[in-house]
């Protein structure tokens, strides 16, 4: 012993002294394999002596003839907690950062050092979904709701015996940034795994994707189609597409309605899942497989999104309504284009103007004759958005005399109880 501690302390002592012996690699790869090298002249049966300075133990080994030089078998360098590998001649227990001094009693031959570095990293990066049916984790392809396992292998990170952590591993959804932190497996794995989960559902009228790590620090962005969860770690990356929603049919995509009308949207297909929640924006309208739309109000375009749930999976629908005036008749000067003044010549032509009718079929007025049983269904010409005028026609071709009263009549076809007008002109 005092001979080895000699050995130390004169490696130690005096740095400058020439070094003939080689510890390959150099540093020593923590729980890897070394071998003591000598380049030159040495005798059969040479003994070398390997000392970890800190713990003072060490290993002793007969060099052999390699080509031109001289080698050991492979020592390992182990950390106290990992077996020693088969092909392994002897044994050191080291930690990391300890230094090794390899010596022989030789005349003009230096001893060699070498610290105790990391194991070679080559990181590796899986995710992983816990398949509820199979209770069991599954190689995830898509992200979708559900609990997620993230595991990185680089065995340069397994450094003790007891647990180690990769910590502030980045990872994104879109652009939110969070970091995770990774727990080793055990204590000699090289393994690190965090559990996540990710829920995708809707909120205040988007389909959202929420992120929560083990910690609770959670991420949230809205569906797109560019959605994806990626991992950064040591030039690593691994991506996951978000997948998309199913689709969903419904009864109406477009629908114009009238103030004071209401309409019932249904879906279409699928024709049974297992939650609806209908809304307007980001306020609620209602959770069951119809919503009743009612235009109490004046609006342009908005737009109505529909959500089902089947299982684990949401699906969207995206209506878009409007809410119109009521629709309006009036009787018009042909000649002049303004509204016709009462009591009306027989002889003089007229027009009647249809308004706030949004349809793409040809509208339709009924026109008749105060107590006849005769009416005329005129075709109207829509000039306009929303805006309709028939040909020119003179009472007389009504059977209209002096003191009959002309009258026009829209009913809307798809709203007819809510939305339609009557108007009435005294003939002279």
């Amino acid at each position: 012993m005092r001979k080895l501690l000699a050995i130390a302390l004169l490696c130690v002592a005096v740095p400058g002294l020439a070094a003939q012996l080689h510890i390959a690699p150099s540093p020593v790869h923590l729980d890897g394999m070394f071998r003591v090298v000598l380049a030159g002249d040495a005798e059969q049966g040479t003994i070398v002596t390997v000392f970890n300075l800190r713990s003072k133990e060490h290993v002793t080994l007969e060099l052999r003839a390699d080509g031109d030089g001289w080698v050991t078998d492979p020592i390992a360098a182990m950390r106290p907690c990992v077996c020693e590998p088969p092909t392994a001649a002897a044994r050191l227990e080291v930690d990391l950062g300890d230094i090794l001094v390899a010596a022989i009693e030789t005349e003009g031959v230096g001893p060699a050092r070498a610290r105790v570095g990391r194991a070679e990293a080559d990181p590796t990066i899986e995710l992983w979904r816990l398949d509820t049916a199979e209770k069991d984790y599954v190689e995830a392809e898509t992200l979708i709701s559900g609990v997620y396992a993230l595991e990185i292998a680089d065995a340069s990170e397994s450094i003790s015996c007891a647990l180690d952590y990769l910590t502030a591993v980045p990872v994104a959804l879109g652009q939110r940034g969070a970091h995770l932190v990774l727990e080793e497996t055990d204590a000699t794995s090289g393994r690190f795994v965090a559990h996540f989960q990710v829920h995708v559902r809707p909120q205040d009228g988007k389909l959202r994707v929420e992120l929560i790590g083990p910690d609770g620090e959670e991420i949230s962005e809205p569906w797109s189609e560019e959605l994806s969860f990626t991992v950064q770690y040591e030039g690593e990356r691994v991506e996951l597409q978000v997948a998309p929603p199913f689709p969903v049919d419904l009864s109406h995509d477009r629908l114009t309605l009238p103030w004071g009308c209401c309409q019932e949207m249904t879906i279409a297909e699928p024709t049974a899942a297992d939650e609806y929640v209908w809304y307007e924006g980001e306020t609620q309208l209602g959770n069951q497989p119809w919503v009743m739309l009612c235009g109490d109000s004046v609006k342009e375009w908005t737009e109505v999104r529909a959500f089902v749930r089947k299982g684990i999976h949401w699906g969207v629908a995206v209506l878009e309504y409007r809410v119109v005036p009521q629709a309006s008749l009036m009787f018009l000067d042909a000649e002049t284009g303004q509204q016709a003044p009462q009591p009306w010549s027989r002889e003089r032509e007229l027009q009647v103007l249809l308004e706030h009718v949004y349809t793409e079929e040809p509208s339709t007025v009924r026109v008749g004759v105060l107590g006849e049983g005769d009416e005329r269904r005129l075709d109207m010409n829509e000039t306009d958005e929303g805006m309709w005028v028939s040909d020119p026609l003179r009472p007389r071709d009504l059977g209209a005399g002096a003191g009959d009263v002309v009258w026009a009549l829209y009913r809307d076809p798809e709203f007819p109880s809510c939305n339609w007008d009557y108007e009435t002109l005294r003939i002279k």
